[in-house]
């Protein structure tokens, strides 16, 4: 059996450079502030409360009469807001993430994904949504199938944007002279790593992981610009959650062609060529596992797709959402 991009090179350069973590203090959450200094904010932005006392932090663009809600987003809300001319799309960073409250409980992260799929039902009974669109970026392309496996009727269009496998450890992503080049350099931060600070760390860490999203590496710098403001997406905490609790509930989901035999939804799948993060054949076994599912393959784009291939992601995103 191959191994996949989680315990391959993606998740290894993690393991590489990330201290261990002590398990949440159990103490009260404290949400953090919504909006950070210098973050340009636009339409409209807010917290949604969790059942166990969490906030989302959330960004709605646009004022169309269908509703779109895209998990884990925040931060990508300007690169992808061109969606919003016919929908009111509701950008929302998921529970430990981006903007919204750090979690300082173990039982706030148990359950890992299914957490996460929890979240995005109470996105969409905050927006008073009977359906809503969706668009899942590579993990988050495991969450909306789950939703979508447990709440088949609530989804109207469901799109998957360079998504994880649906069976971890069965493929192998891409990899060139660049996923090398990265691993070396993640090594020499990791034993450079004492004498930086944390914001100086969180940058050089975060300027090796973009050249691995994409092709055309003059585009890295524009991906994922702002993320170091945020303090879940420092290294140490973004390795934490992942280790701790997202990974082992991905090892034990399990998917088939019966868990979708109730979603009516049309299903877009699309995946670049050369995505060193998550593997192509995984969306094509998406493809198979969805009962009206179309896969376009993007020739020459990496894991941030639409960095490489803006004009051809946002058209194929239109054209399936206005379809």
């Amino acid at each position: 059996m191959k191994n996949n991009p989680f315990s391959l090179l993606f998740w290894c350069l993690l393991l590489l450079i990330g201290a261990c973590q002590a398990e949440p203090k159990e103490e009260k959450e404290k949400p953090l502030p919504i909006d950070p200094k210098d973050v340009v904010i636009d339409v409209q932005v807010g917290g949604v409360p969790t059942a166990d006392g969490l906030l989302l932090s959330f960004k709605r663009v646009g004022k169309g009469a269908e509703t779109m809600i895209v998990p884990a987003s925040v931060y990508l809300s300007d690169d992808l807001k061109g969606i919003a001319s016919a929908y009111t799309v509701v950008f929302y960073d998921a529970r430990n993430r981006g903007r919204s409250t750090t979690a300082r409980k173990a039982q706030s992260l148990e359950g890992g994904i299914q957490k996460d799929v929890a979240d995005l039902e109470r996105m969409r009974t905050f927006l008073k949504a009977e359906q809503f669109s969706t668009i899942g970026f590579g993990y988050y392309g495991l969450v909306v199938a789950e939703y979508a496996k447990q709440y088949p009727n609530r989804i109207k269009k469901l799109i998957q944007l360079s998504p994880f496998a649906p069976a971890p450890n069965t493929y192998d992503a891409f990899s060139d002279a660049i996923s090398t080049e990265v691993a070396a350099a993640m090594m020499d931060l990791a034993q450079a790593k004492d004498s930086l600070s944390q914001q100086a760390y969180c940058e050089q860490w975060w300027g090796n992981q973009r050249k691995l999203y994409v092709v055309e590496q003059e585009n890295a710098v524009r991906t994922l610009s702002t993320i170091c403001q945020y303090p879940n997406e420092q290294p140490a905490a973004r390795i934490a959650h992942w280790e701790q609790y997202l990974e082992p509930s991905v090892q034990n989901l399990a998917f088939a062609e019966a868990d979708f035999e109730n979603l009516e939804a049309e299903v877009l799948i699309l995946h670049g060529d050369k995505d060193r993060v998550a593997p192509l054949e995984g969306a094509k076994a998406w493809e198979k596992l969805f009962p009206n599912a179309q896969l376009e393959v993007l020739e020459g784009a990496g894991h941030a797709a639409w960095m490489d291939k803006q004009g051809l992601v946002m058209g194929a995103i239109q054209q399936f959402l206005q379809e």
